[in-house]
């Protein structure tokens, strides 16, 4: 009896190291599964309007990307006049027959642009117009693109806030030191406590008090901690607009 129990101790051993081990992959994947949902629930809270569900659907149709310039824009309160000169840009090199519609206050009827990539200046009006892509001749559409347009009170709190490039492209197979700069401009009127927030995903965010005017860049970067980048700017802690970018895998030839 005395000599079976060395025996009976390794073959406990090696069943509870065999266990352990695995156990060790379902729990990295709570742990994942747990940091994802502080995020989105993170980003939520910040107001990040960036639809990543609606975005993989698009991608599953016809890969490509579209961008408008500036992606926000602000008019004076009282004025009747839109928002002038925002820069509409596509591309989806694999699609067929590619069209841009739009709808809101001043956009015209009907087709707005063909070709499978491409730009147009247009006015936009507030609040806004939402610009569609389809292919093959309007049967499926494969992204969607919305300019806010709102007007600046004069009196009360407001800011405006203004990022480039949305989507931020990298080269698929750039590997993990692919990098893309995004270009961040901002301003605040009438508020007491002018505060600007930048929120790099995997970082704590950054503060900056009093600055009610900048220009700053960050870079993203082909990694999980790095791939997506949220600003806002505030009266104190009230939220007075928000921009956000991420990046965009694309194609690259050489």
């Amino acid at each position: 009896m005395n000599h079976s129990l060395p025996s009976m101790r390794k073959r406990y051993l090696h069943k509870s190291q065999t266990g352990l081990v695995g156990f060790l992959p379902i729990l990295v994947l709570g742990v994942l599964t747990i940091s994802i949902i502080m995020l989105s629930s993170y980003l939520s809270r910040e107001g990040v309007s960036f639809d990543i569900r609606e975005q993989a659907v698009y991608e599953q149709i016809c890969p490509g990307s579209v961008s408008a310039y500036p992606s926000s824009c602000v008019v004076t309160e009282g004025a009747t006049a839109p928002c002038q000169d925002i820069k509409i840009s596509w591309d989806f090199p694999g699609c067929q027959n590619v069209t841009v519609d739009g709808t809101g206050v001043g956009i015209p009827g009907g087709p707005l642009a063909y070709g499978n990539s491409g730009s147009f200046f247009t006015d936009v009006y507030p609040p806004g117009a939402d610009f569609y892509f389809y292919a093959n001749a309007g049967s499926d559409q494969i992204n969607h693109l919305r300019v806010n347009a709102r007007h600046q009170s004069t009196s009360s709190p407001d800011g405006e806030i203004r990022v480039s490039p949305r989507p931020c492209q990298i080269c698929s197979g750039g590997g993990l030191s692919a990098t893309c700069t995004v270009r961040v401009e901002w301003s605040i009127w009438n508020a007491k406590k002018p505060r600007v927030m930048i929120k790099l995903a995997g970082l704590p965010k950054t503060e900056w008090d009093n600055k009610t005017t900048g220009v700053s860049e960050y870079e993203l970067r082909n990694n999980t901690l790095f791939k997506y980048v949220w600003f806002g700017v505030y009266d104190g802690y009230t939220l007075l607009d928000s921009a956000d970018s991420f990046i965009e895998y694309v194609g690259c030839n050489g």
